[in-house]
């Protein structure tokens, strides 16, 4: 909201956009938006959340983790990105790629393109 001296106000709506699935631990899917707002009136049987990536996991929530990494490796057509306490998957059309540290994972992911169908594995270590 702005305040426009004497007599006006000027009142900005952004609506948050669904970019992803979630399947929460009691199995319910909700649709996410991009900084983790779970977003209202969005049930598993809309066409528009059905084709949404989805996110799930076990353990611990990284779904921070998990939306960062959809947003990063987004022009790679993400399907799903998986979380354990060991790593993140992410699922493509052309493969996959895990690390069980974020940083590398959204560092060498591009590679991803130069093996296609393959599933990708990244360690922290090298």
């Amino acid at each position: 909201m702005t305040r426009h001296f004497p007599d006006a106000v000027t009142v900005q709506v952004n609506e948050r956009q669904p970019v992803a699935r979630w399947q929460k631990d009691n199995g319910t899917v909700v649709a996410l938006a991009a900084d983790g707002t779970v977003l209202p009136r969005l049930s598993e049987k809309d066409a528009e959340l059905a084709r949404l990536p989805l996110i799930q996991g076990w353990g611990p929530s990284r779904l921070p983790e998990a939306l960062k990494v959809l947003t990063v490796l987004g022009g790679y057509n993400v399907e799903s990105v998986a979380y354990t306490p060991t790593g993140l998957r992410a699922k493509m059309p052309a493969g996959s790629v895990w690390s069980g540290d974020l940083k590398s994972l959204l560092k060498y992911a591009g590679s991803i393109g130069m093996y296609p169908k393959q599933n990708i594995n990244i360690y922290p270590w090298g």
